[in-house]
């Protein structure tokens, strides 16, 4: 199994509006000046087609 990224990403940190739990129910989210939510998300610039013996993987941090 091999330990490389599939894709060149950026990182960008955001304050959602709407999110899906892990059951699949949309949530509205609460954002204030005193309680903050965001998320730190890493996005694909390309995909890379060819990667043997890879698997894609999620991170959660």
């Amino acid at each position: 199994m091999c330990r490389e990224d599939a894709c060149e990403s950026k990182v960008e940190i955001v304050t959602p509006y709407w999110a899906s739990n892990s059951a699949g129910d949309i949530r509205a989210i609460v954002n204030t000046q005193h309680f903050e939510q965001a998320i730190h998300q890493e996005i694909c610039q390309y995909v890379l087609l060819s990667l043997p013996l890879c698997a894609l993987q999620e991170k959660s941090v």
